[in-house]
């Protein structure tokens, strides 16, 4: 994530914004330009459905790689089937995951 000092500025200001729309699950996040946020989003969120897993697998992959040892989900809608896909197809995929360095 770069971002130069005026946007990281803009950011911590309205930072509430973005945790009322997380709350909210709105995705609106009012105040800051739909760029800036969807930006910000792809570059620290994982979102998407289904469709959208494998991608988001790569990115924990890469996170190890990097040394992160930890990763936290969030489940918003249809919380038994999300538990169901995260049980399926996400904790095989990154049960053994290690740092590839």
């Amino acid at each position: 994530l770069l971002l130069d000092e005026p946007d990281l500025t803009f950011i911590k200001e309205h930072y509430r914004n973005f945790q009322k729309a997380a709350y909210t699950g709105t995705g609106n996040i009012e105040g800051v330009p739909k760029e800036l946020a969807d930006y910000v989003i792809g570059s620290v969120c994982s979102t998407g459905d289904y469709a959208d897993i494998d991608r988001e697998l790569e990115r924990y992959r890469a996170y190890a790689d990097a040394g992160f040892t930890d990763l936290v989900l969030k489940i918003f809608d249809e919380p038994m089937a999300a538990v169901k896909t995260i049980a399926a197809r996400v904790v095989p995929a990154v049960a053994d995951t290690r740092p590839s360095h």
